[in-house]
């Protein structure tokens, strides 16, 4: 799982095998959390991936540039990769910052 290229969406998490030249494969469904959410970053780190932030619209609301029409997230959601069937924990919420989530990397020091 090491050399896997993952990608997540609100239905599902896939894996491609060789760092996203081989063949796609399904591990599970996409986190529930993520349904209605966007906006948000992804991350990996020790065999799981961190979905990070992210802005939820209202039920009624179809622009969402207005702040009274949305919800800033600041959720942290761990999806566990493993054999089995996808884990979805929630983890500490940011402290600081909420909402749309431009980038997530890996630092190693």
């Amino acid at each position: 799982m090491a050399d896997a290229f993952y990608t997540v969406t609100t239905r599902s998490v896939s894996a491609y095998e060789e760092a996203g030249f081989g063949p796609m494969r399904e591990v599970g469904q996409g986190p529930p959390s993520c349904l209605g959410r966007f906006g948000y970053g992804v991350g990996h780190a020790g065999g799981k991936l961190f979905v990070v932030g992210g802005v939820r619209r209202t039920r009624t609301a179809w622009r969402i540039w207005s702040g009274s029409n949305a919800t800033y997230l600041a959720n942290v959601d761990v999806l566990g990769l493993g054999e089995d069937e996808p884990t979805l924990p929630r983890a500490a919420p940011m402290t600081r910052c909420l909402g749309f989530v431009l980038h997530c990397t890996n630092l190693r020091i």
